[in-house]
C-alpha cells in the first residue's frame, strides 16, 4: 500500500480527494435507494455500509493515484529513477553513470635500499586505507620494479566507484598483499571518482537536450554536440545564406580548443547517421577574448604567503576554465556568451583563508562577450602587498 495525503492533484490539474470519492459513492447509493434498486440508506460512522463503502474509497484512491503516478513517469519534469533514464534514452541523453576514481601508487624500499633482483607488482595487487572505511584500490598493469632500484609509481583505480573514493594523498598505506619487503603509499590524492549522476541534474540535462524535439533541431544539435567527448559548451546559430546553414560554436575543455576536435566534431556530425536533409552543419572555435586578472593582497602573518597566493590562483582559474576551488567547491568554468564579473572576482578572493585585504586592478570593469565568444586567461598576477 503506497502512503499518501487524502488528497492530491492529477497531471491535468484535477484535485482529487478521498472525501469526494466517498460522496460520490454514498450519493450514488442513496440515489438506488430512492428509486427502489437499493435497501441500504445508512451510511453514518461505525455503520457496517459505511466500512464497506470507506474501505472501496481507499481502494479507488489509490488505482487513481497510482494511474496519474505512472502518467507522469512519461514526461521528464515528473519522471524518476528508471523512469527518467527511460525519458533520457528517447533523447539520446543517458545517465552519466558511476566513475572509479584513479590514480598512482609509489612501491618503494624503506631507507632508499633495492635488491639485486627484480620484483614483479602484479596487475590487481590491492592496497587499503588504514582507517576504518578501508577504501581499496588495485594496480591497473604488470610492473617490474627493477633490481638495484628502490622505488617506482604504478598506476591504479579505486575497486568500487563513487565519489567517496577521491581517496586523499597519503591515506593509502596498506598492501594487501606482502611483496618482497615493499611499502606503498599514494603521493598524491586519487581523483576522478564520481557518483552517479542525481536526478535532478539528470533531468535538467534531459530538458535542455531538447526535450525530445526532432532531431535536426538546434536544441538537438547543441546536446550532440555537448555529448561528444572534451565539449566543455556548444551555441548553435541558423544561417540563412549560404552552403553552411548550422554554424556549431564550440568551447573545449581544454585551452584554447584543439583543432583535431573541431575537425573529429566535423566527421562526426557528416557521418550518414547523423546527417539531416537541407541541414549541412559547420563547426568552429569559439572566439576568445583574452582578460588579464591582477591583484594585491594583504596576508595575516599566521598564514604561508605563497600557500594564500596560490589558493587565489587556483579559484580564479577554476573559476575561468573549471575546477575546485581551495575550499572545495566544484566550479563549471565559463560558457560560451558567460561575461566576468568584478563582484565574482571579489567573492573569490575574499573566500580564500588568510587574507586581509586586497585590491583588484585587473579588470578595471565587468567584462562583456558576444554570443559566439568565451572568456579564457591572460596574464594572471597575485603578488603580496610589500
Amino acid at each position: 500500500m503506497i502512503l499518501m495525503a487524502d488528497e492530491f492533484e492529477t497531471i491535468t490539474n484535477q484535485v482529487i480527494s478521498k472525501e469526494d470519492i466517498r460522496d460520490t459513492k454514498i450519493n450514488a447509493f442513496k440515489d438506488r435507494y430512492e428509486e427502489g434498486k437499493c435497501p441500504i440508506n445508512d451510511f453514518e460512522e461505525g455503520r457496517v455500509a459505511r466500512t464497506i463503502v470507506d474501505s472501496d474509497t481507499d481502494d479507488s484512491f489509490e488505482i487513481r493515484y497510482l494511474i496519474d503516478h505512472f502518467a507522469r513517469m512519461d514526461f521528464p519534469q515528473f519522471a524518476e529513477g528508471g523512469f527518467l533514464d527511460k525519458c533520457g534514452e528517447r533523447v539520446k541523453c543517458p545517465r552519466k553513470p558511476p566513475m572509479n576514481s584513479k590514480g598512482q601508487l609509489k612501491f618503494f624500499f624503506r631507507d632508499g635500499e633495492s635488491k639485486n633482483y627484480d620484483i614483479l607488482i602484479p596487475m590487481a595487487t590491492m592496497i587499503s586505507t588504514d582507517d576504518d572505511e578501508g577504501f581499496e584500490v588495485e594496480t591497473i598493469i604488470d610492473v617490474i620494479l627493477p633490481a638495484g632500484q628502490s622505488e617506482i609509481l604504478v598506476l591504479a583505480e579505486s575497486i568500487e566507484d563513487g565519489s567517496e573514493y577521491n581517496i586523499s594523498a597519503g591515506k593509502l598505506t596498506i598492501l594487501n598483499t606482502e611483496i618482497d619487503d615493499l611499502e606503498v603509499i599514494n603521493p598524491e590524492a586519487f581523483t576522478g571518482g564520481e557518483d552517479a549522476e542525481d536526478d535532478e541534474p539528470y533531468r535538467e540535462r534531459i530538458l535542455n537536450s531538447g526535450e525530445g524535439l526532432l532531431e535536426g533541431s538546434e536544441p538537438w544539435f547543441r546536446a550532440m554536440a555537448e555529448s561528444y567527448p572534451r565539449v566543455h559548451d556548444a551555441a548553435i546559430f541558423v544561417k540563412e545564406e549560404g552552403h553552411y546553414n548550422i554554424e556549431i560554436i564550440i568551447n573545449s575543455l581544454e585551452k584554447p580548443t584543439p583543432d583535431s576536435l573541431i575537425d573529429d566534431l566535423m566527421n562526426f556530425f557528416y557521418q550518414d547517421s547523423m546527417k539531416k536533409v537541407r541541414l549541412n552543419p559547420f563547426v568552429k572555435k569559439a572566439e576568445t577574448i583574452t582578460v588579464n586578472i591582477s591583484c594585491v593582497l594583504d596576508i595575516d602573518s599566521n598564514f604561508d604567503p605563497t600557500s594564500v597566493i596560490n589558493n587565489v590562483k587556483n579559484d580564479i582559474i577554476a573559476h575561468v576554465y573549471g575546477g575546485t576551488t581551495s575550499k572545495g567547491v566544484k566550479l563549471k568554468g565559463k560558457y560560451i556568451e558567460e561575461e566576468l564579473l568584478r563582484v565574482q572576482l571579489y567573492s573569490l578572493i575574499s573566500n580564500v583563508d588568510g587574507i586581509i585585504n586586497y585590491d583588484l586592478n585587473l579588470p578595471a570593469e565587468d567584462v562583456s562577450v558576444s554570443a559566439d565568444e568565451v572568456i579564457v586567461l591572460g596574464n594572471l598576477e597575485v603578488i603580496e602587498r610589500n
